[in-house]
C-alpha cells in the first residue's frame, strides 16, 4: 500500500461526488468505521510498534486527533454505540490482540484478548464482538470477560454478522456459516476455488465478492446469483437498504454500487 494515502467521502448516491476528508500522511490507512459520536475512526500502520487508531469528524475532518497511539501493526476496526474495537498483529505470529476504548476517554485501551495469530476481520453485532484470526471465529460479549469459539480449523477471510449466525468466506473455497452461540458449520455456497474476499448480510440474503463478481444467495441457502461481473478484484462489500457497495483491489481500483 501507498505510504500517505487521503481518507475519503462520497454521497451515498454518489453526490456530491467523493472528496478528500483528510489528504496528507495517513501513513497506510487501513479499515475505517463510523463513530456513534459523528467521527470517523481508522488505523493507520505506520512503523511499528508506532501504529496508530486515529479520527475525525466525518462533515468536515476536523477535529482530527490520535485516539490510540503505540499501537503493534494495527489491522481492522469497528464500532458501537460505546466504543471503538480494532486489531493488531503481524502474519505468522500468535501476538495479536483485540482492543476497545471508549469514545472520548484519554489514556490507555483495554485489551480484550491476546496471543492471536493474525486477527484480520472484525464485526460488532447484538451485543457481541467478533473477530477471525488464521484458523477460527470467535466472540466475546461487549462487557464481560469470557471468549468462546464460534468455529475452528477452518480459513476464514472476512466474516458478517447477523440474524443469529456468523458468516464468512472460506479462503476462496466456500462461503460457510455456523450459529453465534457456536456449533456445527454448514456451507452455503461451496464455489470453485477462487478467492472469496469481503461479505455482508441482510435481513433475508448474504453478498460476497468472488473472482471477478458480487455474488448473493438467500440466508438458508440456495441458488447464488451473480450481483454483478466483469469487476476488477472486488474485495470489501457493504450493503444499506437498496444497494450492494464494493471497493476493487486493483491499481486505478473504484469504490462502485449496484441494486441488490
Amino acid at each position: 500500500m501507498d505510504a500517505d494515502v487521503a481518507i475519503r467521502k462520497v454521497g451515498k448516491t454518489g453526490t456530491p461526488a467523493a472528496a478528500d476528508l483528510l489528504s496528507a500522511q495517513q501513513q497506510n490507512a487501513r479499515g475505517i468505521t463510523h463513530g456513534a459520536d459523528g467521527a470517523v475512526y481508522w488505523v493507520a500502520a505506520g512503523t511499528s510498534p508506532n501504529g496508530f487508531v486515529r479520527r475525525a469528524q466525518a462533515n468536515d475532518g476536523s477535529g482530527y486527533a490520535d485516539f490510540a497511539t503505540a499501537q503493534p501493526d494495527p489491522l481492522v476496526v469497528t464500532s458501537d454505540g460505546t466504543s471503538v474495537y480494532w486489531t493488531t498483529g503481524t502474519p505468522g505470529t500468535s501476538t495479536g490482540t483485540v482492543r476497545a476504548k471508549q469514545y472520548g476517554t484519554s489514556g490507555a485501551e483495554a485489551v480484550l484478548a491476546q496471543n492471536q495469530a493474525y486477527p484480520h476481520s472484525i464485526v460488532v453485532d447484538n451485543g457481541a464482538l467478533y473477530w477471525a484470526n488464521t484458523s477460527a471465529i470467535l466472540k466475546r460479549i461487549i462487557g464481560q470477560g469470557t471468549t468462546i469459539t464460534i468455529a475452528s480449523n477452518i480459513s476464514p477471510v472476512q466474516i458478517a454478522a447477523g440474524g443469529g449466525y456468523v458468516y464468512w468466506t472460506n479462503d476462496g473455497t466456500a462461503v460457510r456459516r455456523a450459529p453465534d452461540t457456536g456449533g456445527a458449520a454448514e456451507h452455503l455456497y461451496h464455489p470453485s476455488p477462487v478467492g472469496g474476499l469481503g461479505i455482508a448480510v441482510d435481513a433475508t440474503r448474504v453478498y460476497w465478492a468472488q473472482g471477478n463478481s458480487i455474488w448473493t444467495v438467500p440466508l438458508a441457502g440456495g441458488t447464488p446469483a451473480r450481483v454483478a461481473t466483469g469487476l476488477a478484484t472486488p474485495s470489501m462489500v457493504a450493503l444499506d437498504g437498496a444497494y450492494v457497495y464494493w471497493c476493487e483491489q486493483s491499481i486505478g481500483g473504484r469504490i462502485m454500487r449496484a441494486w441488490k
